[in-house]
């Protein structure tokens, strides 16, 4: 088998969670305290079984299934229609096809992804490999790609390049096992859990001009549309007024705009705020300026939370993390246990292990720049598996679904397909007991973030209707 025991129990804890059953057991073979017995077994041993009992085998990937998967050929994973995954009548909310990625040895015949065989379920396709894969990011691990931000890009991602990015598939294969759980034992009631939407903002920026350099560009970018001395003049009346006021910047007054528009909604932001010093992917504005003050309080006060957004350069250096933290924690007088690293920049396990030694218990920085979607098959928050130290990590993983720059920049979507694609995301995390996660800067209700800025608005009501 391609999993190693403490893997397998592992990819066993977090299907068995997904699937409804917190107090699962893993043996090394099998799933204790549950309703059935389920079984993971090759599948030339399957006939070692009898149905003198109720039972679901799940059939393992052959070794080597993992490395198979990573070389395969763009979109040629079979997949199979959702009625041939399920028991008669059971609607259960997975997509309407889904892709099979460690078939057994022979493939898999859409008939035959699940064979009933009196009263033991087979599942012909290893579910359970399929979860250690996407949740530890295994591919990550083998493919030390890069763009040109040093992050793993999202088209050379499994998931993207066999066309099932915006599936949650960790958390629509563990659908399947509670299904074919409740078919077999019809009075066994799963643990439901109930889906949040979660808005989160990374604050870059708190003033339009963080530097010289940011001025000269404004000052270019104007001359295109007006006179460069009346440009000139714009652009140094706006220097003036954000340092001789600095809660007047629009940058600022745009948190304020966030905190109010998830309270009007109900919903519970997240802040992200920088200390790194000024460079060249880095802001580096002032955490301590008094005009940040009344900003912390108003958004403590609305019971929401404040994290770290850890600079460029932090995501292998967990000194540099512990002192961004140490300085943000002296700025808003308490505790930050959350995280998201700046420009989606992420390197697994390093950046994990940085983020723990550095003290902190969550991160929010799982998702691809340049696509919307499921970076790790799931939307429910989890812990992450460290496969060079064997090991579950002490941090939680909340997983990114969409970014707003996402959407425009990298995407290029118009806002009419963005909203309808948020949407349609949002209703795929609630109906599989996930949370959806939406980041939104600060910086996108201007310019030509204005449009955007204000479909947002209608974006967190229609949410909020879900």
């Amino acid at each position: 088998m391609q999993l190693s025991q403490t893997e397998l129990k592992y990819a066993f804890c977090q299907l068995a969670q997904r699937a409804g059953f917190e107090e699962a057991s893993p043996g090394n073979t099998t799933l204790q305290n549950v309703p059935v017995r389920i079984i993971y077994t090759p599948h030339q041993e399957i006939g070692d079984y009898n149905d003198q009992e109720d039972m679901i085998i799940i059939c393992a990937a052959e070794d080597g299934a993992f490395d198979q998967l990573i070389s395969a050929p763009e979109k040629s994973l079979d997949w199979v229609p959702r009625e041939y995954l399920l028991p008669e009548n059971f609607d259960t909310p997975i997509s309407n096809s889904m892709p099979i990625l460690f078939p057994v040895k022979n493939g898999v015949h859409t008939e035959a992804a699940i064979e009933k065989k009196g009263n033991i379920i087979i599942i012909n396709f290893d579910i359970v490999s399929a979860a250690f894969f996407m949740l530890s990011r295994y591919e990550e691990y083998r493919l030390k790609l890069k763009d040109r931000y040093g992050r793993f890009p999202a088209n050379q991602s499994i998931a993207f390049k066999q066309s099932f990015l915006k599936q949650p598939i960790v958390d629509e294969y563990a659908m399947i096992l509670r299904a074919w759980i409740q078919y077999l034992a019809p009075s066994w009631h799963p643990q439901i859990r109930t889906g949040k939407i979660l808005p989160t903002h990374d604050i870059d920026f708190i003033r339009t001009l963080p530097n010289l350099r940011k001025a000269a560009r404004m000052i270019i970018k104007e001359s295109q549309s007006y006179d460069p001395l009346y440009a000139v003049n714009a652009v140094w009346h706006r220097w003036k007024a954000e340092r001789s006021d600095l809660s007047k910047s629009i940058y600022i007054q745009a948190i304020e705009k966030l905190c109010t528009l998830s309270q009007q909604n109900n919903m519970k932001s997240t802040f992200f705020f920088k200390t790194t010093p000024s460079g060249f992917f880095d802001s580096g504005y002032d955490i301590r300026h008094n005009a940040l003050k009344p900003i912390f309080t108003r958004i403590q006060d609305m019971g929401f939370s404040i994290g770290l957004h850890p600079g460029f350069r932090t995501v292998q250096n967990d000194n540099k993390i512990l002192r961004e933290k140490n300085a943000l924690e002296a700025a808003i007088g308490h505790h930050v246990s959350e995280c998201r690293q700046h420009y989606l920049r992420f390197q697994v396990p390093q950046t994990w292990r940085k983020q723990i030694k550095a003290g902190l218990i969550v991160d929010n920085s799982l998702a691809f720049a340049e696509h919307v979607g499921f970076r790790c098959g799931t939307c429910h928050p989890y812990h992450p598996f460290d496969v060079m130290a064997q090991t579950q990590l002490e941090i939680l993983e909340r997983p990114l679904i969409v970014m707003d720059s996402t959407l425009k920049d990298y995407m290029q979507l118009s806002v009419d397909h963005a909203e309808k694609l948020i949407g349609d995301l949002a209703y795929r995390c609630l109906k599989i007991e996930g949370d959806f996660t939406l980041l939104w800067h600060n910086t996108s209700f201007f310019n030509q973030w204005e449009e955007w800025g204000t479909r947002y608005i209608s974006i967190l009501q229609t949410l909020s209707a879900l």
